[in-house]
């Protein structure tokens, strides 16, 4: 099951994903989340102060920078995928275009592809019903529709 997943190549870079302040913690939060309603004082201090704890920074930033990264990339190998694949996307997702979502429905043979509208990159959190019954139907056997 891929949500909003990571693994192609993209057209466009990513937000920094190392804020340094609230204020670029904002603009993260922002680019995650369609519904801003979810981007709260409290939520941002929270999160900016969750991720100071644990000193990621260092480790963010090089795994961003490895060059070797390139070499990990699924753009030449989704179509040996071989296992049943459900896709779910946030149609307004800024981190990662629904062009991914596309491009993995369309390479992996009989994946299943769920989009939401109205949501960013964290569908299970800001369409959570929708969500969990497209998640149900797939593990269940039955289509997910949309």
């Amino acid at each position: 099951m891929l949500v909003d997943a990571a693994g192609l190549k993209q057209d466009t870079p990513i937000p920094d994903l190392n804020p340094s302040s609230l204020a670029a913690m904002r603009g993260v939060m922002e680019a995650v989340f369609y519904d801003t309603r979810w981007v709260t004082e409290d939520a941002l201090r929270k999160i900016f102060t969750d991720k100071l704890a644990v000193h990621d920074g260092y480790t963010v930033r090089s795994f961003l920078a490895n060059p070797a990264r390139e070499k990990e990339r699924l753009d030449d190998r989704l179509a040996s995928i071989k296992v049943p694949t459900l896709v779910t996307w946030g149609k307004q997702d800024k981190l990662l275009p629904i062009t991914s979502e596309e491009r993995y429905a369309a390479e992996i043979a009989g994946a299943k592809m769920v989009s939401f509208d109205k949501c960013g990159h964290v569908p299970a959190i800001e369409k959570t019903e929708e969500f969990l019954a497209a998640v149900t139907a797939f593990l269940g056997g039955g289509a997910a529709a949309h």
